[in-house]
């Protein structure tokens, strides 16, 4: 079960300046000019009046996903499925960086940027679970020789991959490992300007 720090005043108002900022960038079209992406985001806000603590961050870490990464006046009509979904299990569940996780692969997929988490790069040997495998972004997986501390890119399990293939992170070291894969996996894309939602999550990383 996930325990959630207190929130003090002080969160509470970021969160809140959070939603105005972003509220502002949809009402002025800097988010998109395309009118059904702008509704859809606004709906976006309405459903996260039923969202609070964490699961109203993670909403934010959405938005701010989609707003760095998706094109201008470009619907992407998939992602939006994906986020609307995304948007109703957070409320529901405790896991809900398995609800991320999903969402990360998805956009990732829709953009061109699919990750292979079942085979090495190129089409190579298919995934062991006893391996480990260093991603290496727009590149993809490869094996983890040597000191797996060392060079770029994360390190993960062959069951880490294995188990994000089913969809399964019930396993505590696969949601951390798959945090790793997936931030090291948009990290090309998303640039050196950090996320604010990013630094709202910190406190409740496991």
């Amino acid at each position: 079960e996930t325990v959630m720090p207190e929130r003090g005043l002080a969160d509470q108002a970021l969160e809140e300046e959070y939603l105005i900022r972003q509220r502002d960038r949809v009402a002025m079209g800097e988010i998109n000019l395309h009118l059904p992406r702008a509704a859809f985001l606004m709906d976006g806000f309405m459903h996260w009046l039923g969202l609070d603590g964490r699961a109203l961050i993670c909403g934010f870490y959405l938005n701010e996903l989609l707003t760095r990464l998706l094109p201008r006046e470009d619907p992407h009509p998939g992602v939006y499925a994906a986020y609307e979904s995304a948007l109703a299990q957070l409320p529901q569940t405790p896991l809900v960086d398995a609800v991320l996780r999903r969402f990360e692969l998805a956009l990732l997929a829709d953009l061109g940027y699919g990750l292979d988490l079942v085979r090495e790069a190129g089409g190579g040997a298919p995934v062991v679970a006893a391996a480990s495998y260093r991603y290496l972004p727009e590149h993809g997986l490869m094996p983890a020789a040597g000191r797996v501390s060392a060079g770029p890119g994360a390190v993960v399990s062959g069951a880490t991959l294995l188990a994000m293939q089913a969809g399964d992170y019930a396993d505590a070291a696969t949601r951390r490992e798959a945090l790793r894969l997936l931030r090291s996996a948009l990290g090309p894309y998303l640039g050196e300007r950090p996320l604010l939602s990013r630094e709202m999550l910190a406190p409740f990383q496991e």
